[in-house]
Parts: C-alpha cells; sequence; structure tokens
C-alpha cells in the first residue's frame, strides 16, 4: 500500500500530464523509489495525453529507453535505436538481417502489449497498410509476432525529418507548401479509393524524406469507411484536436474528416501556424466548432485557387464541405503550373479598392444564371457597371471553383483572333508545339470547376463566340462569365441586361430619407466622401446629388465621374455644370443611344474642366494597350521628365479618368477605363494627333525592345522577359501601327529583331509569327535587306521552335535572308543564316553539306568579330562529331564552345554547352567530369528559369548521371519530368545521340526494378512542374558532391 506522501506525488505527477507540463522522469524515479512501479503507467499516460493534445510528435518530453532497456534483437532484426513513441506504440530503426535492409519496427509498449484493444489496433493497421500501394504512403513490409506472441509492424523505413519538426523552423515557403501537400493529397486520395479513411493526419505523421518525397505515416487510427464506429461522445474521438473535424467531435465521421485535417495541414504549412488555436483542448474543440480559420495570414502571393481551397475544405458542415480529394489534388496540380501572382481575389483582375454599392438583385439573378448555365452574358451600356458586378459576382462565387477564378481583359485587344492568346497568357499557357492554342488551353482547364471571365467582349465577339463554342462543347466543369454591350448570340447563352442603378424618382428629391436609398445616390455619396472625407449629407445636398443621379440617369461611370468633382465643387455646382452639357442630347430617343450619348457627355464634362495641357496628355493615353509606366508618359505624351509625368498622372487619377494598379512585386502602372479609352481616342483622332501620338509610341517602344530584347540571352534573362511581358499589348499596338505610319516598317523590322528571343522563350510563338509575317508583307521591308533579313531569320527561329513548318519552307526562309544578308554586306547575319541552313542539312543526315555551312559560318562570325556565334559553330561542329562517335574530337569543340559562351555573357548556349560535355563525360564513363559540368548546368538555371526543351535536356542529363552513380529511381523521375516537358510542348527529342543515351538509362533501370517499379517514379516525374523537378534535381545530384 502507497503511503500518503506517495499518493500525493502521483497526484502532481498526473496533474503535470493533464496540464501538459514537462516530467523529468530521471527525478522522480531515483529520488523516490516508491513511484518506480508506477513509472511506465504514467509515462504511457502522458504519451497518450500528449496524442490528444496533438504536441506533433509522439511525447516529446518522453525520455527514450535507456541502453539497458532498449532490446537488442527482435526476432532476425538487430535494433539499432528508437526513433518514435506515442500512445498507439513505440518505433524502432533496425536492420534486417536477412535481407541487410534498414525499417522501422512498431511494437506496443510493454505496459500495454496484451491490451486486446490495443492488438486488435496493431493487426487492423497492418490489414489496412498491406491493402495500398503508393509511393507517398509507408510501405508495410510484414506483420510478426514476437517469442510472447505479441505482433509487431516492420515498416518501410524513411529516413527524414516530420513536417512538424520542419514547421518548427518557420512556416513554408509557397512552392513547398504546395508540393509537400500535393503528396499529402495524392496519399489520402489512394487511400480513399480503397475505402480507408486515415483519421490521424497532422505534420507529426507527414515525413520528408530524401528526394522531395513525402509519406504519410501512422494509420493506426485508420478505419474502412464501412466500419468508423458510431456516435461515441468526445472521449471517444480518433485523432487530434486541432485536426479533428466538428462532426467528430460529435462522434460522427467519414472521408470528409481526413479533408479537415488536410486544409488544417495546409494552412500550417503556409502560415507557420494552426488553423484552430488554444490553450487548452476545450479552447482548441471550441475553436474548431465554432471560428473560422484566418485567411488574411497567409501569404500575399498564395493564389486565389489555394485560398478557395483551404476554405472549402475547412467548411464546419461537412455536407457543405469539399468531399473529393481528387479535387483537391486537381486543384494543387493547376497552382503549381500556373505562374506565379500574388493572391488577390480573382487571377489576373484588376485591383479593386473602392466599396461595391446595390446591385443585389442582379447578382442574385447572375448567381442563379450561372450556376444554371455554362455561359452567361452581362450586357449594357459603357460605364454601366459589367466588369464591376461580374468581379463581385466572381468573389462571392468563387469557392464553388476548386480550380479558381481568371480574368481575361479584351479591351485592348484589335483583332478577333488574339482572343485564344490573351486567354493562354492569362492562363500561363505557352504556344509550343504541335498542338493548337486552343487544344492547350482546352487541356488547362480541364479537370476541376473554373470560371473564367471574359472582359469587354463587344468588339471581338466572334473570336469569343469560337472559343465559348469549342470550350463548352468539352469541358462540362467550366462557367464562362462574359461582359459584352451587345449578346453573343449563341443558343447556350444566358444573357443578363444590366440596367443603370435605381435614382430617384423627382418627386422624391425634397425626400432625404427616399433620396438617400437610391442606389445610385449611395454610390454617389460614397465615391465624393474618397474625394472629400467632409462631404456634407444634408437635405440640400441630398437633394442636389439625386439631381446628378437622375441627369446621368444612374449610370455608374457617369456618377464616379461627376463625385470625382467633389474636391472642388458642391454637389449644387456639380450639377448645374452638368446640367450644362447634357441639355445637348435632348433629341435622343432610342434608349441605349440616349444612354451612350449620355455617358460620352458626362465624360466630355469631365474632361471639359482639365487644363489644355491635361486634356492633351489625357488624350494621348488612348494610344497605349493594357497600361503604361511613367517613363512611357513621359516620353509618348511629350512632357519633361518623370515628375512632370508623375503630376499628369496624378491630376487625372483625382479625376477618375485614370486607374493606378499595383501589382505584388513590380511597380505602379496606369490605364484607363474602357469607355474613356474609345472617347479619348476619337478626340485624339479628332484634332489630328493621333499619328503623331502612335509615331511617339511606336519610337518609344522599338527602344524599349532593342535595350531590354538582348538581355533575354544573358543572367538578365528572368527580369528581361517580365519587363516585355508587362508591355507585350503595347509592343503588338506598335507592330500594328506601324503598318500604316511613315517609317513604320523599319521600327516594327527592329522591335522583330529584338523580341523574337522572348516570343520562343514566353511561349508565345503564335503570336510572334503572326506579328513578323504581317511585318514583312509590307512593301517597304523590301527596301531594308538587312532588317529584312532579320525578321526572315527570326520567322524560321520560331517555326523551328514550333514544330509547325515544313522543311522546304525552312530552308526558303534562310536562304532568302542568307541573300539579304549578303547584299546588305552583313556577316553576323550571313553566319547565322548559314548556321541555320547547316542545321537543315545535318536533319537531313547530309554531314558534309552541315559541316561545310558551319565552316562558311565560322569564318563570317570570325569577320564580324562574335564570340557567341563561333561557340555555337563549336559546339555544333561538336555535335556532329558525337553523331559520328568521335568523342575526342567532340569533347574539344565543345569545351572549346563553352569557353567562348562563356566569355560573350550568353548563359543559355553556355548551358547547352555544358549539359553537351556532361552526357559525353557519361559517354566515356568520367563520371567526376560530368559532375563538374553538371554543377555548371544547375547554377545557370537560376537565371535562366527555363521551362522549354533545353530544360529538359538539362533534366535528361542529370538522370542519365544519376542512373549512373546507382539511383535509378532519382534518374526515373527526371525522366519522368522530360516527358512532362515534352508533352507540354507538343515536341519531342529530335537528336537521336541524346535518345540513345536516355533509352539506354531507362532499359537499365527497367531491368533492375522493374516495370511496375520504373513506371510509378515516371509517373511521379511527370507530376512535377520544371521548377520542382529541378529543385528534385539538384538534391539529389548534390548528393554526389
Amino acid at each position: 500500500m502507497r503511503d500518503d506522501a506517495t499518493e500525493q506525488r502521483l497526484l502532481e505527477l498526473a496533474g503535470r500530464i493533464a496540464d501538459g507540463t514537462p516530467i523529468d522522469w530521471a527525478d522522480p524515479v531515483t529520488s523516490d523509489p516508491s513511484l518506480a512501479a508506477e513509472a511506465d503507467t504514467l509515462r504511457s499516460l502522458e504519451a497518450m495525453a500528449a496524442q490528444l493534445r496533438d504536441d506533433d510528435g509522439a511525447a516529446p518530453h518522453a525520455a527514450p529507453l535507456t541502453a539497458g532497456e532498449l532490446p537488442q534483437r527482435l526476432d532476425g532484426f538487430t535494433i539499432e535505436r528508437e526513433i518514435g513513441r506515442g500512445g498507439m506504440g513505440v518505433v524502432y530503426l533496425a536492420e534486417d538481417q536477412a535481407l541487410g535492409r534498414r525499417v522501422a519496427i512498431k511494437r506496443l509498449p510493454p505496459e500495454v502489449a496484451l491490451d486486446p484493444e490495443r492488438l486488435e489496433r496493431v493487426e487492423r493497421e497492418a490489414r489496412l497498410l498491406a491493402s495500398l500501394n503508393h509511393p507517398n504512403i509507408a510501405t508495410i513490409h510484414e506483420l510478426r509476432r514476437d517469442a510472447r506472441g505479441i505482433p509487431f509492424l516492420v515498416l518501410e523505413y524513411v529516413a527524414g525529418a516530420t513536417l512538424a519538426e520542419r514547421l518548427g523552423e518557420g512556416r513554408l515557403s509557397l512552392a513547398d507548401a504546395l508540393e509537400i501537400a500535393a503528396q499529402i493529397a495524392a496519399a489520402l486520395a489512394a487511400a480513399h479509393e480503397d475505402g480507408v479513411i486515415h483519421r490521424d493526419l497532422k505534420p507529426g505523421n507527414v515525413i520528408l524524406g530524401p528526394h522531395g518525397r513525402v509519406k504519410v505515416l501512422d494509420f493506426g487510427l485508420a478505419r474502412r469507411r464501412a466500419a468508423v464506429a458510431a456516435p461515441r461522445g468526445v472521449l471517444g474521438v480518433a485523432g487530434t484536436w486541432a485536426y479533428v473535424s466538428p462532426e467528430c467531435l460529435d462522434g460522427s465521421e467519414d472521408h470528409r474528416a481526413d479533408v479537415f485535417a488536410f486544409g488544417c495541414v495546409l494552412y500550417e504549412c503556409l502560415t507557420g501556424s494552426r488553423a484552430f488555436e488554444g490553450r487548452s483542448a476545450e479552447e482548441v474543440m471550441a475553436a474548431v466548432r465554432d471560428r473560422e480559420p484566418d485567411l488574411s495570414r497567409l501569404p500575399p502571393e498564395t493564389p486565389d485557387a489555394i485560398r478557395q481551397l483551404i476554405s472549402a475544405c475547412l467548411e464546419k458542415d461537412p455536407a457543405r464541405r469539399l468531399s473529393d480529394i481528387g479535387i483537391v489534388s486537381a486543384t494543387l496540380s493547376g497552382a503549381r503550373k500556373a505562374p506565379g501572382r500574388a493572391g488577390g481575389t480573382v487571377d489576373g483582375a484588376p485591383r479593386v479598392l473602392t466599396q461595391f454599392i446595390g446591385r443585389e438583385r442582379e447578382l442574385d439573378e447572375c448567381r442563379l444564371a450561372l450556376r444554371d448555365g455554362a455561359l452567361v452574358t452581362l450586357t449594357g451600356a459603357g460605364g454601366s457597371g459589367k466588369t464591376r458586378l461580374a468581379l463581385q459576382l466572381a468573389e462571392r462565387e468563387r469557392a464553388r471553383f476548386a480550380a479558381g477564378v481568371w480574368f481575361v481583359d479584351l479591351a485592348p485587344l484589335a483583332e478577333a483572333a488574339r482572343v485564344i492568346q490573351a486567354i493562354a497568357t492569362t492562363l500561363g499557357v505557352k504556344d509550343e508545339g504541335e498542338a493548337s492554342l486552343l487544344e492547350r488551353v482546352l487541356e488547362r482547364l480541364r479537370g476541376a470547376p473554373t470560371l473564367l471571365i471574359l472582359d469587354n467582349c463587344e468588339h471581338l465577339r466572334e473570336g469569343v463566340a469560337e472559343f465559348a463554342r469549342a470550350a463548352l462543347a468539352s469541358l462540362p466543369e467550366l462557367r464562362l462569365l462574359c461582359t459584352s454591350r451587345a449578346a453573343l448570340e449563341l443558343a447556350a447563352e444566358r444573357v443578363q441586361p444590366l440596367e443603370p442603378l435605381a435614382i430617384p424618382e423627382a418627386s422624391e428629391l425634397d425626400d432625404p430619407v427616399a433620396v438617400a436609398c437610391s442606389e445610385a445616390v449611395r454610390l454617389f455619396l460614397d465615391r465624393a466622401a474618397l474625394a472629400d472625407p467632409g462631404f456634407p449629407a444634408d437635405a440640400a445636398t441630398l437633394a442636389a446629388v439625386g439631381r446628378i443621379c437622375r441627369q446621368v440617369e444612374g449610370l455608374p461611370l457617369a456618377i464616379e465621374l461627376a463625385a470625382a468633382r467633389a474636391r472642388v465643387l458642391s454637389a449644387a455646382e456639380i450639377a448645374t455644370r452638368l446640367d450644362r452639357q447634357l441639355q445637348l442630347l435632348s433629341g435622343a430617343s432610342d434608349p441605349a443611344n440616349h444612354r451612350h450619348a449620355t455617358m460620352r457627355a458626362t465624360i466630355a464634362w469631365s474632361t471639359d474642366q482639365l487644363e489644355a495641357q491635361e486634356r492633351s496628355g489625357f488624350e494621348i493615353l488612348a494610344v497605349f494597350a493594357g497600361g503604361w509606366d511613367l517613363d512611357a508618359v513621359a516620353e509618348v505624351c511629350g512632357v519633361t521628365g518623370e515628375f512632370d509625368a508623375l503630376d499628369l498622372i496624378t491630376r487625372l487619377a483625382d479625376k477618375s479618368l485614370v486607374v493606378v494598379e499595383r501589382r505584388h512585386g513590380e511597380g505602379s502602372r496606369y490605364r484607363l477605363l474602357e469607355p474613356i479609352r474609345q472617347y479619348a481616342l476619337e478626340k485624339l483622332s479628332e484634332r489630328g494627333a493621333r499619328a503623331g501620338a502612335q509615331a511617339r509610341h511606336l519610337a518609344h517602344f522599338a527602344a524599349l525592345s532593342e535595350r531590354v530584347g538582348p538581355l533575354v540571352r544573358t543572367t538578365q534573362m528572368a527580369p528581361a522577359l517580365t519587363r516585355l511581358a508587362r508591355d507585350h499589348e503595347n509592343l503588338l499596338a506598335a507592330l500594328v501601327s506601324a503598318e500604316t505610319l511613315p517609317g513604320g516598317a523599319e521600327a516594327a523590322l527592329r522591335i522583330i529583331g529584338s523580341i523574337h528571343v522572348m516570343w520562343a522563350t514566353a511561349g508565345l510563338l503564335g503570336a510572334g509569327e503572326q506579328a513578323i509575317r504581317r511585318a514583312l508583307a509590307h512593301p517597304d521591308s523590301h527596301a531594308m535587306p538587312g532588317l529584312r533579313a532579320g525578321a526572315l531569320a527570326a520567322l524560321g527561329y520560331l517555326l523551328l521552335n514550333r514544330q509547325l513548318s515544313n522543311r522546304t519552307e525552312l530552308s526558303h526562309l534562310y536562304e532568302e535572308a542568307l541573300e539579304l544578308f549578303r547584299r546588305a554586306g552583313d556577316e553576323k547575319g550571313m553566319a547565322r543564316s548559314l548556321t541555320s541552313l547547316a542545321g537543315e542539312a545535318y536533319r537531313d543526315d547530309d554531314r558534309p553539306l552541315a559541316r561545310a555551312r558551319l565552316e562558311q559560318a565560322r569564318e563570317h562570325f570570325r569577320t564580324a568579330g562574335d564570340g557567341a556565334g563561333l561557340a555555337q559553330i563549336s559546339n555544333n561542329l561538336g555535335v556532329m562529331s558525337w553523331a559520328e562517335d568521335d568523342f575526342a574530337a567532340a569533347l574539344e569543340s565543345i569545351q572549346e564552345a563553352r569557353d567562348l559562351q562563356r566569355a560573350a555573357g550568353d548563359v543559355g548556349l553556355e548551358s547547352i554547352a555544358n549539359m553537351n560535355l556532361a552526357l559525353l563525360h557519361l559517354r566515356l564513363g568520367q563520371l567526376d567530369r560530368a559532375h563538374e559540368e553538371l554543377t555548371h548546368v544547375l547554377h545557370l538555371y537560376a537565371y535562366l528559369k527555363d521551362s522549354t526543351g533545353s530544360a529538359a535536356a538539362s533534366l535528361r542529363a542529370i538522370g542519365e548521371y544519376l542512373e549512373a552513380r546507382g539511383e535509378p529511381r532519382a534518374a526515373a523521375r527526371l525522366f519522368g519530368a522530360v516527358e512532362a516537358i515534352h508533352s507540354a510542348l507538343g515536341s519531342q527529342t529530335r537528336d537521336p545521340i541524346y535518345q540513345r543515351g536516355q533509352e539506354a538509362a531507362l532499359a537499365r533501370i527497367r531491368a533492375l526494378l522493374g516495370d511496375a517499379t520504373l513506371e510509378a517514379e515516371l509517373v511521379e516525374g511527370r507530376e512535377l512542374s520544371v521548377e520542382h523537378a529541378f529543385r528534385f534535381a539538384r538534391e539529389s545530384f548534390e548528393k554526389h558532391a
């Protein structure tokens, strides 16, 4: 029997266990021998309490077994050390003596080893794990029993840290979080497909293994769906409080509980904090039941689709919660492949800084229309608020669209044929390979529910209708929301006319309450308060505001323009001045025409208040397409310097004529709303100043292209591509205006010569090809042989990358370019054309002709003093020697190329040379030399961030190296990534010297691992984005430093 002091000490320890206070187990046992008999039970209780509180690791304060307690051997396994402990068991690292492999052994703690319920859990876990076969679920090797008949599990040993340990260092990067989450979702999807619910997903049960592999562990609480227990009350809840769904707290659960836990884990990865926190188990449970997670803690770069996904996973009501973990995987896949964007409400949409007023009835009608139909078109006059309503509707409905909401502004486009390119650009789809751009866009949209908003469709209805027909015929999960002044006239279209805002009746103007209830008046008051925080709302002011709203017929844009004058005019003064302007409209009879005229008159009244210099600058801004920055304003508008440009933009923005946009990671950009831009362009044309403004616009962007375009081949590649992409619409608009401007043909050819590499690298091959062909069709281009030749060479470059042209056309392009370069005396141009013609001869297997042309090209490059060109010749000659199995000559030539390219600063070509040298060293068995070259390849990728065939070639080379180093799984995964890149590009490896190496490596891997394992690794690789494939390649590669 225990004495009172012992009882008191036991109660103290039990209280500390309940409170979660750390206990030094060495102290009570040694200082009070009477407690020794209770020590094991108390330690087990502490582990179980930690499991319920979730300290994200099993009882981190519990001391491991001492050397004397650690079992040395267990039925054919040598125990090395304890690696985990919890209420569900103890895990040891051991060596399988028969197979010589390291394994993890999970057995029950001695104090509960004979508990029938615990024994049943062990056997159930074994059966469930045996039924699951997935690369992201730890594999069970076998279930055994020790000498006492107590079962233990022999599991795959996964080296690495738990996700909980990694999160202890801080939140993950967006890329890492999405990659890890995707693998967790894949594991859950496999389990759910087999009818298994994990029931205890948390960071402590996720291992981050080598090479980026994620493993979900501990299926000790898992059940098959049909076997989940009936309601049990809180004490029967499985799992850990911070990750347990609300319905589980009430004793009811199904597979959606795993979805909830997944949402908690993803939130924690992105924020570094738990979605539901508290100082006690009771507080955590209350948070799970009653509080919404704070999504404002998500990093700003989090894509909107991921924000929506977390909300959908963490729905309190399981009936409203996302139920299919497959949709989770599809959403994560889309977010990982999509271009990075700041986390806003709608991807690609303009930032909205003002309050949305009214329109509740219209929102309800549109929401129902969007749910019932696949295509909804908002129609109305310019300035009626179609765009703003579409954005508000998207914001309210975004939780329905797991793959995201995307906004495409079509206003800057002049041709219907460019609609699909604008959509592709927004979605991050590149125009490369044999598949058409439309096919690529449709494939990108396939899968999870998506909402695509096409704004300002009226001038491109044919192109929008063509896309809509194709998309709706093959994508049942897609919803299209269009805004247009007129319907698209498609059979599937639901047209939602948008009337102006409700205005007060004339008889109500003396009733302040009635006036204040009007949507139009509420909008005016809100915007006027932004212009003048002290704007009054007395009866006289309300009557004047009501009069203004009636004058502009409730058109939102007109109301905002009028309200912007509140900074300097009273409401009565605005009403009087506006009335004079609108008297000119008395003859209009058709309502639609009248509203359009009202809108124009309101814009006219706003611009009439401008000073002459302001009005001139405002009209000139209409020549920009898709926005501008301050440097462009200074040159195109003819103002002196950046400060004057900023002053002009500030004054126009103050009058709501210019919109200011700030995007994550970029400087400020400015634009005109489309009705205002069209008005400004008309006025610019009326005063005969349009051609002059377009000429300055063309000159500015020609200079920009010549300044930035060449940087695409240097270490400045990434920022250069970003800069050109930001003004791509302006560059295309400049090329269009060049067709009619004096001297425009020359400027167009200069732009093409400077940015054609950007078109290829950014996946804009179709847009580039169309622009070049139009420039070459200009009759004046024939008078400039050098520039025309450069455009012909650029066209050949794009067609070769696109793999859509016939060989005859390419040869004709290069031959015409060569002749024109000769006439112009352009040594470098002649050398480039000869190099291209040598490539055609090589592909025709005419090696002597190919060598002769390369030698000719070398002489021209040498005369021009072009080191990068000489490097290209040396590289190509080396590849030809390689194809002839003359490895010594190949090494000499390509080493020379690498050194010349490094001196010239052409990082793209230098990376190719490094890759070629690495492969040659591999063929010769020189692994250390290959490692040296591939180190440079990985270093240069940081500058290139390439996702084209060059990236695939680099990954292939690293894969071959890893296979040679005895890492067949890692190699196979990289080969899968190579397949994915070529599939995305619609291309394939064209040169047999590269094909042979990969095919041989794959044959060896298949013989070693078998077809099933090889295919599993290839599938894993195909799911990797280019960035994650290079990260995996780097991690695998650096092990061999």
